[in-house]
């Protein structure tokens, strides 16, 4: 393998849109930024890193259905690494607790 003597980098700015595949990675990254109020250039990176590593498992899932070799090992370290960023953009929704039917109904009735 031969090393370039210079260092050049790829920037998904610079990337074809006219491959579908960018198109859908550039809409999901304004996306989430969107849904996570990315008001920072650290919260714009995570968003990018975060929107790879869902492309990454979405396509390890793909190709495990259609019968490649999987790795759940790697996998399992992928999806880690998305729900540390994610957390990290602070998108770790709590669920409401749910009250009792009895509640519920009254609530309804008042309305």
């Amino acid at each position: 393998m031969d090393l370039a003597k210079q260092w050049t980098p790829h920037f998904l700015a610079d990337a074809d849109s006219r491959l579908s595949v960018v198109r859908t990675i550039r809409r999901r990254i304004e996306t989430l930024k969107s849904h996570c109020n990315a008001d920072s250039y650290q919260k714009e990176v995570l968003c990018s890193r975060a929107v790879f590593v869902a492309v990454l498992i979405e396509t390890l899932e793909t190709k495990a259905m259609q019968g490649e070799p999987f790795e759940p090992g790697s996998y399992s370290q992928l999806v880690n690494t998305l729900t540390g960023l994610l957390k990290s953009l602070g998108l770790d929704r709590k669920l409401k607790r749910a009250g009792d039917l009895k509640s519920y109904l009254e609530e309804r009735e008042e309305a």
